[in-house]
């Protein structure tokens, strides 16, 4: 779920509440067809990339994900931390344009821009907190790309892909595998036509809430879940369920091109799998944002609330896997 459905998304900035910031991201202005399918083609193509990311990854295979919560192999870490960092780095340099024209006619994420106007002009958070908050978003950063070069310096990447690695010659498209920081920068860097062409930041939960919204006029849907409606319609709703089809497509794709399509992967059966990804789904929404929502922008825009439930979700994980090896179900 991407910061601007969610309320009050950066009313947690990281700091006293009389700095709150303003709750949602406008979606551009204008909504006509052109506009409107200017949407539709960018959200296709951040699919495209960030499908053949993760892919290349391998954050999306079962046992990169449970050696990562068993601490005992750390691809998947090394990409979230890249995205975050990724992320990160636009969010702000998109603030720094935004701050430099005094005005939002750019669309940039309008949690970082604080209730408080004269006129016409904008106030920005980090402004009104001073230095304070450049001190922590900086170190912030540095910290986790601290953190990225020692995994990597400790484990490299190649010791860590799952099956054996054999690089293709001159042809990187058909490596089965990337280096996963390669992968999180590229998807991190998916913010960028997000906030220009869509004006809205990374997320994807509120797509599979779109699909089933379009069940809301059922009489029984609409008395037990009428929340639904919000999500019905509207490119703020739907350009997530074009981002989250091409991103399948290119996944796909580039399992064929890596020649594992088909492969079997270990550590899920299909009947748990579905059933951990229904609990994922319901776990996102009552956490308002996925790792992409909280992960990538909401850790991106230094919102405590992100923090707190990034945490909570490799803290679950964490649990989960531990208990699977206690009961031998895993």
């Amino acid at each position: 779920m991407s910061l601007r459905n969610k309320h009050a998304a950066s009313a947690d900035a990281m700091f006293p509440s009389d700095h709150k910031a303003a709750a949602a991201m406008s979606m551009p202005a204008p909504s006509s067809f052109f506009t409107k399918l200017g949407q539709v083609v960018a959200a296709s193509a951040m699919g495209l990339f960030f499908g053949w990311a993760m892919e290349k990854g391998k954050v999306t295979e079962p046992m990169v994900i449970r050696d990562q919560m068993g601490m005992t192999r750390f691809t998947m870490m090394k990409m979230f931390l890249s995205a975050v960092v990724a992320a990160r780095v636009v969010l702000e340099r998109m603030l720094a344009q935004a701050k430099a024209a005094r005005t939002t006619a750019i669309h940039v994420v309008r949690g970082t821009i604080n209730h408080t106007r004269s006129g016409d002009e904008v106030v920005f958070v980090d402004e009104k907190l001073g230095s304070s908050y450049a001190k922590v978003a900086v170190g912030f950063s540095i910290m986790l790309a601290t953190m990225i070069g020692l995994l990597e310096y400790l484990l490299p990447w190649t010791s860590e892909v799952p099956r054996d690695f054999a690089r293709p010659v001159g042809d990187y498209l058909a490596w089965h595998a990337w280096s996963p920081i390669v992968s999180g920068a590229i998807v991190g860097s998916m913010q960028i036509p997000a906030i220009l062409f869509i004006g809205d930041t990374l997320g994807s939960s509120t797509s599979y809430m779109t699909l089933c919204a379009q069940t809301s006029g059922l009489p029984f849907i609409k008395q037990t879940c009428g929340h639904l409606c919000k999500f019905k319609s509207g490119m703020g709703n739907w350009w997530q369920v074009f981002y989250i089809a091409m991103a399948a497509l290119a996944a796909s794709v580039s399992a064929r091109m890596g020649a594992t399509e088909g492969a079997v992967i270990p550590g899920a059966a299909p009947g748990a799998a579905v059933f951990g990804g229904i609990l994922m789904l319901v776990g996102s929404r009552l956490a308002g944002g996925c790792t992409s929502g909280h992960g990538l922008s909401g850790m991106g825009l230094m919102c405590i609330n992100s923090f707190v439930a990034v945490a909570a979700m490799f803290g679950g994980g964490m649990v989960a896997q531990q208990i699977l090896v206690a009961t031998h179900l895993g």
